[in-house]
């Protein structure tokens, strides 16, 4: 099924309409390295890639006989990698030369650009917004919502002369250098202010009075929970009662209600994965290491609400423990760190 990204517009003169898989090759080629089992090689899977910066951050370095199992696609520099897990996140990445005949997992669609097809121009297209709706769109599964890489060749891609593609990639660079330098500068400032944060965090929790408060697991403060949330595919959006993401807990300690995406939930969803005011939620499910079991509560809910199956919910008894404590308190990197080793 093809994207209906010109549903409705005329192209441009000089441009053409085409199918990923006519201008992308077809065979990028694979290999098992678990054949080589004392080779060493360099690995890149989902995690691997920022999906904000929009590049591959890390490799691990294996040896093949402790591939895994997805390791088996062949890299070159200059690929364009697209992840079909979760496609919504858009976790895309060019592959940078050093990484010329690594290995990827199979959570990605090499896209290799033909001579008709500029890097940069195919690059740009696969962050547009009509695109990653195309393919959310067929997402299919409920734990490990994916499309596959079919779906993904059979998107329609409009394009110019490679003359004209290096011309609109070049301006659509620079917009983008500029957007990466104020992104890291804003960086920069809220991690000058976390760090003041932390350290107040650590006077609170880690002074010689606390080490002798006593200590209890979240499941035994709970009075419900854990649970996961519900699964809605992307056509489900837009309209009914907020649904919390994975994306609204990194906005704020305090999950804001108003600015959840809106679904369309059964009664028999909002009896299983409503949401009440003081419910705690931990990230489950993360592309990147340091969100998993990120943690932020839900303090007012104007209207029914429910949360999506990427998060785990907990509510607290309210005579052992304060959401708030326990959010602040999970904001610690040693406790997000304990966090992370235990989802292994």
């Amino acid at each position: 099924m093809g994207s209906q990204l010109t549903c409705g517009r005329e192209l441009p003169p000089g441009w053409r309409l085409a199918r990923l898989d006519e201008v992308c090759e077809p065979n990028t080629g694979v290999r098992d390295p678990r054949l080589a089992p004392d080779v060493q090689f360099r690995y890149v899977d989902i995690t691997s890639v920022d999906n904000v910066a929009k590049r591959i951050v890390s490799s691990r370095e294996i040896l093949g006989k402790n591939a895994p199992s997805r390791a088996r696609q062949v890299i070159k520099g200059g690929d364009v990698l697209l992840a079909t897990t979760r496609p919504n996140l858009n976790a895309v990445a060019v592959v940078p030369l050093e990484l010329n005949g690594q290995i990827c997992s199979t959570g990605f669609c090499v896209l290799r650009p033909k001579e008709c097809l500029e890097r940069d121009f195919l690059f740009a297209f696969v962050q547009t917004a009509e695109l990653v709706e195309s393919l959310t769109s067929l997402v299919r599964g409920a734990l490990y919502p994916a499309v596959t890489d079919r779906h993904v060749r059979e998107q329609l891609i409009p394009y110019p002369c490679t003359g004209e593609q290096k011309r609109i990639a070049a301006i659509l660079n620079e917009h983008m250098t500029a957007v990466e330098r104020a992104r890291a500068a804003t960086e920069a400032q809220l991690e000058a202010a976390r760090a003041v944060y932390i350290a107040y965090l650590r006077g609170v929790f880690n002074n010689n009075e606390a080490t002798k408060w006593p200590r209890f697991s979240v499941k035994q403060l709970a009075a419900l929970g854990p649970d996961n949330g519900a699964f809605k595919r992307r056509h489900q959006f837009g309209r009914g009662v907020p649904m919390v993401n994975v994306s609204d807990l990194f906005l704020s300690l305090d999950i804001d209600l108003g600015s959840a995406e809106r679904v369309e939930a059964t009664s028999d969803e909002l009896r299983k994965h409503g949401i009440a005011a003081g419910d705690l939620f931990f990230c489950r499910s993360s592309l990147k290491r340091e969100g998993i079991g990120w943690c932020a509560f839900v303090k007012d809910v104007p209207e029914p609400a429910i949360f999506d199956c990427h998060l785990m919910r907990v509510r607290l008894n309210p005579g052992l423990a304060v959401p708030e404590y326990v959010a602040h308190y999970w904001q610690l990197p040693e406790v997000r760190e304990q966090t992370i080793g235990s989802s292994r």
